[in-house]
């Protein structure tokens, strides 16, 4: 559930605008005059209030208060989509990349894996969950539900349990048991089988029954609900359609009754694999540096194995930070993110940003990166190279070491007759100030430097914990901002990127 802040009636105005899935009133036109006889009702007897519950669906356009995720906030204010098709999900600043409201702002869907939660007005009942609950994977045309294709199995692939984030167990959360399918669109449903904690069923709150009922929210523009001004109930209008629509293929698909239903909404989930496929085609095409396998030198003294350095070139999608002094005081790689290409220059807070549909970053320059390689000696356990060549182990340190962690397993891979090859992750690297011998492999700035571009913005004690957020005269150590709070989209990037340089050293191998 999501709580959208409004300050003024013109707010409500444009919210409500948000809401309006544009082009709704041709697609569902048709679908709408097979549906309108069968509704005895008027409008007004759909908003007489129910004293059979004590509880509601917690839907409140007013307050701007809707279930999330939501395809609602795909649009803008004025109710059209974005031209990349990402989020638009409002926020106070837009620049705020620490926000990340901001940060999913650059997604071209929600979450395949993240809770779906909606709130209501009291406490509910969470053993009443499986027989009110419900998740379908449907077809949308125009962003209205055109077909339910498939429910999600109740327990299998997603179950229903109260947010452990409320401590007055009036929110509903939907956990996915499993991932759900990227690019997907989706149908969260919950039926009046979902009880109270004083066991009656949940009731339809009023913004809901507004878009629920089969009558005309205006006649010739005149609002048919003192609820409503003229203008409301015309932008509200291709809503309620578009809901009616959505019933009504439900009810064709398991037979579920409009009148059971206090709350639905429909979202899409994100791609998930098109940036880095399309990353993946460029950088296997990338060259190969001459220094990838330097000639042997003398034996290492390590024992089963001899090891080399070079440098291997990489498209680099992010923004290098100023080397041209060490340590370096220049902040500018924590402030970068992938981009595509736009027609002004692309920004962290504006983009445009990557997505299924332009999914291949903008490469800012080429990156030497320093990498490590261990080759096994002849050995009673590794008696030569196999006629094939050494198999290789690509070696991927964790979050805060570097490359040269590699060497605690050169030794037992050699013995098993591999070889293995070791870069840095983004903003990784050898400092120079280790004291276990490993700060010989610091690979110098005239060669490509590290990835960590010898950043000193903080100051460290002993162990590494920041004390002071200003430089101290010693580079930062590595990885030290590889996870940047300050900059959602970089920390995302930083990982992709570090993804998509093993493409370069796979196919390189």
């Amino acid at each position: 559930m999501i709580n959208i802040e409004m300050k003024n009636a013109r707010e409500l105005n444009m919210v409500i605008k948000k809401i309006v899935f544009v082009g709704l009133l041709g697609l569902v036109g048709v679908a709408l005059s097979a549906c309108e006889s069968d509704k005895g009702t008027t409008l007004q007897d759909s908003l007489t209030t129910d004293n059979t519950v004590d509880t509601i669906s917690n839907l409140d356009f007013g307050n701007s208060v809707i279930p999330f995720p939501n395809n609602i906030l795909f649009l803008d204010a004025l109710g059209q989509p974005p031209a990349d098709g990402t989020l638009n999900i409002p926020v106070d600043d837009p620049a705020d990349l620490s926000n990340p409201a901001v940060a999913m702002n650059a997604l071209d869907g929600f979450s395949t894996v993240a809770p779906i939660s909606t709130g209501f007005t009291g406490a509910v009942d969470d053993a009443s969950f499986p027989a009110g609950v419900r998740l379908y994977e449907v077809t949308l045309t125009g962003g209205a539900v055109t077909s339910v294709d498939r429910m999600l199995a109740y327990g299998t692939e997603f179950v229903g349990a109260l947010s452990s984030v409320d401590s007055t167990s009036s929110t509903l959360a939907m956990l996915p048991l499993q991932p759900l399918k990227p690019k997907q669109a989706y149908m969260a449903v919950v039926t009046n089988g979902v009880k109270s904690a004083g066991g009656r069923p949940v009731g339809i709150s009023g913004s809901y029954s507004l878009t629920h009922g089969l009558n005309p929210l205006h006649t010739g523009g005149i609002s048919n609900t003192p609820l409503l001004t003229d203008a409301q109930a015309q932008q509200l209008e291709p809503l309620r359609q578009a809901t009616v629509v959505a019933e009504s293929s439900l009810n064709a698909f398991d037979g579920t009754e409009s009148a059971d239903i206090i709350i639905s909404w429909n979202f899409t989930t994100q791609s998930t694999t098109e940036v880095l496929e399309a990353v993946r085609t460029v950088n296997i095409a990338a060259t190969q540096s001459a220094g990838f396998l330097p000639t042997a030198s003398a034996k290492s003294p390590l024992g089963a194995a001899d090891i080399h350095v070079g440098v291997v070139i990489v498209p680099y999608y992010l923004t290098k930070s100023d080397t041209a002094s060490s340590p370096s005081n220049d902040p500018t790689a924590l402030g970068s993110c992938w981009n595509v290409a736009g027609a002004a220059p692309p920004t962290c807070a504006t983009g445009p940003h990557p997505s299924q549909y332009n999914p291949t970053p903008i490469s800012t320059a080429p990156a030497a990166i320093p990498m490590m390689v261990s080759i096994p000696k002849t050995s009673t356990a590794c008696t030569g190279m196999p006629t094939s060549g050494w198999p290789v182990v690509i070696y991927q340190h964790g979050i805060t070491t570097n490359r040269t962690t590699m060497l605690a397993v050169a030794d037992s891979m050699a013995a098993a007759c591999i070889a293995v090859v070791a870069i840095d992750m983004p903003m990784h690297g050898v400092t120079g100030d280790e004291t276990n011998g490993t700060e010989a492999f610091k690979n110098p700035v005239g060669n490509g430097g590290e990835r960590t571009f010898d950043l000193d913005l903080v100051t460290q004690d002993a162990d590494g914990n920041i004390t002071a957020a200003v430089p101290d005269g010693v580079i930062d150590t590595s990885g030290r901002h590889f996870i940047n709070l300050t900059n959602l989209l970089n920390t995302r990037d930083n990982v992709r990127q570090a993804v998509a340089d093993l493409f370069v050293i796979a196919d390189a191998i």
